[in-house]
């Protein structure tokens, strides 16, 4: 009787488990066969890796088990009624096609075949030919195929990786040396006195482990009867230089024994790992130290933070956690240059480490943020001792690039087991306590309280609608009027940013710009204010008849970004705006950032006739001589200056020279925070081009903006 052949749809119900009861209650002992034999063929496939096959005497496919779609993406009714031969082909060992005589089994046959992405796979096939029973006559064939395509690949791989290890070290030098059965050294390489720096005479008798001090104890683990079975061993420890320097290797010891099977020597091999050493702790170092300040990072503060709970919930005591956050430090970067900034973080760092115990941990999390773990306190008012200690230390003066500067610091505690239980719970809310101390005007610390929780979320959720405030059009520009000193006419204006927020009204720009800075939002945000400013300028040049100009102020942020001439020439080309009706007001931290890059950008801004101005000159660090090496325009006066002019004689002196000498650098002076009649008067006395403040005009709408300039048109005329 022919061997049982199972079609697609045989399969298809043994895997689903549906077997069916017989049409009658009578089953034969025929049928009870023939069910068993499905039944272990529904096991068998389920259970094997490999898929099946089955072809008819023309070895089209007629069956394939459902592992096929796992291995190659086929469905098995896709396949069936096509040759073996037309999904793939048979190869040898040599790569050539292989052609199998059917009528005998064959075994681990590389069958080559394409899934249906397309990609190579690997089969290794076998089977067997199957003959009808009462003809003889060979009627087809049935096997299983393995898919060892991941299994090829990790070989070769392998042998390449062996191939390439064998061939550096072949050609490469290494340390040997021959000691006898008594441990003493008999021989040395040339290149091993080379790296160890002694003589041949210096070495040669002497024990071999009186070049490693820290490891004498190991004399007997070496000794040559201690060989393992295998003659091999292999040994880390730290070999002795003449120069006193330590190196660690490893030492591959083998022995060579005598025809009789005793030993006569043992080779030993030198293996120099010492900078492997240092580049693995130079590794766990950088992933438990920031690189700057050198104290302890996030992860191992919150693992440390981790233990100091672990233990205090073990001896009933407190930990405090401080977060720390450096207030302005911004405008240090912006103003000295990040290498100044990063002086005072190792700074701060090392005066945040003076107002600590031993045992408390330091670390900085990133930024100008740092965190203090106080562990094992007994008693209540510790922290706070330590947190005063903080404050006064930062009010202290630092000395940073010949400039003496004051930071604070605002702080938020937070107590286990009191504001929480875990590192995140106790992070999260000493993070919030910090944001409180900001509310509170800086330079302060706060204790964490439950209505805190929220402060840290609202920030988030601020910074995720100013995200949506482009698209929904709740950004708008204001614009100040900038007015001649000596006509009084108007020359132009400078545009300002709001944000109408849907339920919180009009939001103050000192509460959403920063964020905008933090979040790197300022850059598509810069871009949609240099569009609308260039376009309202342009029409209300149209609608007045005359060029005023329009000032952006465009932050270091935006420089980073390396896109903002692209951002300058489309805003631009889309408004028709004259190129030097637009000025760009810059802070001194672009001038001193020290960024090739922000230097080659201004000067390609100048060159297209783009007017550059810095802003808010004298409060900070930057000097009238150094804008020589700089494109600028024009030079804004910082409203500090300008607002007791008329009481401070030494703030009106450094005003009146500041004028003079960026008029001798052929710079336009403009005054901004003009708020009496007495103050315009005097820097127009002092000869300063432009004057803008509030006794001419608020920030205006661009309708407002055009009414007033009308009405002083109408004046002047």
């Amino acid at each position: 009787m022919p061997l049982p052949t199972f079609n697609q749809k045989d399969f298809t119900r043994l895997t689903d488990g549906a077997v069916k009861e017989p049409a009658s209650n009578v089953v034969t002992p025929r049928e009870v066969k023939a069910q068993e034999s499905i039944r272990r063929f529904k096991d068998i496939a389920r259970l094997v890796s490999d898929w099946i096959w089955e072809t008819d005497d023309e070895f089209r496919l007629t069956f394939t088990s459902q592992r096929v779609m796992e291995n190659l993406g086929f469905h098995p009714l896709e396949l069936k009624g096509r040759r073996l031969t037309e999904i793939g082909k048979f190869v040898g060992e040599d790569g050539k096609p292989l052609f199998l005589k059917w009528k005998a089994p064959f075994r681990d046959k590389l069958f080559v075949v394409k899934d249906r992405a397309g990609k190579k796979r690997l089969m290794l096939m076998g089977g067997v030919p199957v003959y009808d029973n009462a003809s003889g006559a060979l009627i087809g064939a049935r096997g299983t195929a393995e898919d060892i395509t991941e299994r090829t690949l990790a070989e070769e791989k392998l042998k390449k990786s062996e191939e390439r290890y064998r061939t550096l070290y072949n050609k490469s030098p290494v340390m040997a040396f021959s000691t006898n059965r008594d441990h003493r050294i008999t021989s040395v390489s040339e290149y091993c006195l080379k790296i160890l720096g002694y003589e041949k005479s210096e070495m040669i008798g002497r024990i071999m482990t009186s070049f490693m001090p820290e490891d004498a104890d190991k004399t007997e683990l070496l000794q040559a009867e201690d060989l393992p079975e295998d003659d091999f061993r292999e040994e880390n420890c730290r070999f002795l230089c003449k120069n006193g320097e330590e190196l660690d290797v490893v030492i591959s010891s083998t022995a060579i024994r005598e025809e009789q099977g005793a030993i006569v020597q043992i080779l030993n091999v030198l293996v120099d790992i010492t900078e492997r050493k240092r580049y693995e702790a130079s590794l766990v170092r950088q992933a438990n130290y920031d690189s700057l300040t050198n104290l302890p990072n996030r992860g191992l503060a919150m693992d440390r933070l981790g233990q100091a709970i672990a233990r205090a919930r073990r001896e009933d005591y407190m930990v405090a956690l401080m977060f720390v956050d450096l207030d302005n430090f911004k405008k240090v970067n912006d103003t000295l240059g990040h290498a100044a900034g990063d002086e005072l973080l190792v700074k701060m760092g090392d005066h945040l480490s003076g107002c600590i115990r031993e045992s408390d941990t330091v670390a900085r999390l990133g930024g100008d943020e740092f965190l203090i773990i106080l562990p094992d306190l007994k008693a209540v008012g510790h922290y706070e001792i330590v947190a005063q200690k903080i404050l006064d230390r930062c009010s202290l003066p630092f000395e940073l690039c010949g400039h003496e500067v004051v930071v604070t610091a605002s702080i938020g505690v937070a107590l286990y087991p009191n504001d929480g239980d875990t590192p995140d719970i106790l992070m999260r809310n000493a993070d919030s306590a910090m944001y409180r101390s900001k509310s509170k005007g800086k330079n302060t610390f706060q204790f964490f309280a439950p209505e805190m929780d929220g402060l840290a979320h609202q920030h988030l959720i601020l910074e995720n609608q100013l995200r949506r405030a482009l698209s929904r059009d709740e950004l708008a520009l204001r614009y100040q009027p900038v007015l001649d000193a000596k006509s009084g006419e108007l020359v132009g204006m400078e545009a300002l940013l709001r944000w109408r927020h849907p339920k919180m009204g009009w939001i103050p720009p000192g509460n959403f710009i920063p964020l905008a800075e933090e979040s790197g939002l300022i850059v598509p945000i810069g871009e949609w204010i240099l569009e609308t400013a260039c376009r309202d300028a342009r029409q209300l040049n149209e609608k007045l008849g005359k060029e005023m100009f329009v000032a952006v102020n465009v932050s270091a942020r935006q420089f980073a970004n390396q896109k903002l001439v692209d951002a300058v020439s489309s805003a631009l080309e889309k408004s028709g705006l004259s190129c030097g009706l637009l000025e760009l007001e810059v802070t001194e931290g672009v001038v001193l950032d020290h960024v090739p890059e922000n230097k080659e950008t201004l000067i390609r801004l100048s060159e297209m006739n783009v007017r550059l101005s810095i802003d808010d000159f004298g409060t900070g660090y930057s000097s009238l001589s150094y804008l020589k090496k700089f494109p600028f325009d024009t030079l804004k006066i910082d409203r500090a200056f300008i607002s007791d002019i008329q009481e401070d004689s030494e703030n009106a002196a450094l005003t009146k020279a500041i004028i003079a000498m960026a008029h001798a650098l052929g710079l336009t002076v403009i005054g901004e925070g003009i708020e009496t009649e007495e103050q315009a008067a005097i820097l127009e006395q002092w000869h300063c081009n432009y004057l803008q403040g509030y006794h001419y005009s608020r920030p205006l709408s661009i309708e407002a903006y055009e009414n007033f300039a009308r009405k002083l048109i109408r004046t002047k005329a």
